[in-house]
């Protein structure tokens, strides 16, 4: 039922409503796919934890071999120089608090290089074409290093709120929901669709128009025929009348005029009929585009 009467509510629309319809339909289309393939990539990531869980537990054992390892090194120190377990279990370990150190040391001076970690100069450098796009030559680069005033962060602070607010009144659609409304709203661009190819189509309308002119042009034809040979009957009558009183013979020339008149008139009629129907054709195709 809902199908059909969509089908309606394309056929009677105009191209631009079509067009004004379809521009709005099709971000909420992509937006609702986007979604979907979100919350797919969710269910893979549930997934995916779940093998990495595993693999923590693989890692857990291989400390544990670590461990084992280690233990059979300080065994391995104290037999070879005849030491205590607890004297090469501090050797061992003191080698290893050399190598730690010595590896936090130039993770930290390689961090302070790096730090901050977001893209500075490639932020300014999209702030300035900004700029330079709002304002052309007369915008001013020292306004790009300018702290923001209390005021100001205190509007930011405000439309972030709002956009929580407003993300908190509107919940995000489930699965089901969003599959729905996707399959909804792509057969009702099919059936845009569909109309707008027929609305464009500009072959099948003047076949049409073509059609409906040439059959009123032979309604006229037809009608305008009847109606001479009514006026050629009703005169070769009155000429008939006028020969028997006239018994010494007049020539019967009346009806020669309504049969050139036809001649005449069927062909115009034609045209005539046919240029309407083309100009008709011609102004309601430059209203659709």
């Amino acid at each position: 039922m809902s199908h059909q009467a969509t089908t309606r509510t394309g056929n009677s629309r105009s191209l631009g409503g079509m067009t004004t319809v379809l521009s709005r339909l099709v971000p909420k289309q992509l937006a609702d796919e986007v979604n979907l393939a979100l919350l797919e990539m969710k269910k893979k990531g549930i997934q995916v934890g779940i093998a990495a869980a595993f693999f923590v537990v693989g890692l857990v054992f291989l400390a544990f071999l670590v461990i084992m390892l280690l233990i059979a090194l300080v065994s391995g120190v104290a037999n070879w120089f005849n030491w205590g377990i607890w004297l090469s279990a501090l050797v061992v370990g003191a080698v290893f608090l050399v190598i730690l150190l010595i590896a936090a040391l130039v993770g930290l001076s390689r961090l302070k290089k790096a730090m901050p970690l977001k893209p500075e100069q490639a932020i300014r450098g999209l702030k300035y074409d900004l700029g330079v796009l709002k304002e052309g030559r007369s915008f001013d680069e020292r306004t790009l290093d300018a702290r923001k005033t209390p005021e100001q962060q205190a509007e930011d602070e405000r439309k972030k709120q709002a956009k929580e607010q407003e993300k908190a009144a509107n919940p995000p659609a489930s699965e089901s929901q969003l599959k729905t409304r996707t399959g909804q709203r792509r057969a009702h661009l099919a059936n845009l669709r569909d109309d707008l190819g027929r609305k464009v189509d500009v072959k099948s309308q003047w076949e049409a128009f073509s059609g409906r002119a040439v059959a009123r042009a032979e309604s006229f034809s037809d009608d305008v025929a009847t109606r001479l040979h009514a006026s050629s009957g009703s005169v070769n009558g009155a000429a008939g009348r006028t020969s028997a009183a006239n018994p010494s013979g007049a020539p019967r020339t009346a009806g020669e005029p309504a049969e050139t008149l036809k001649d005449r008139w069927v062909p115009l009629s034609v045209f005539a009929v046919s240029s309407g129907a083309f100009a008709v054709f011609v102004r309601k195709l430059t209203k659709k585009f």
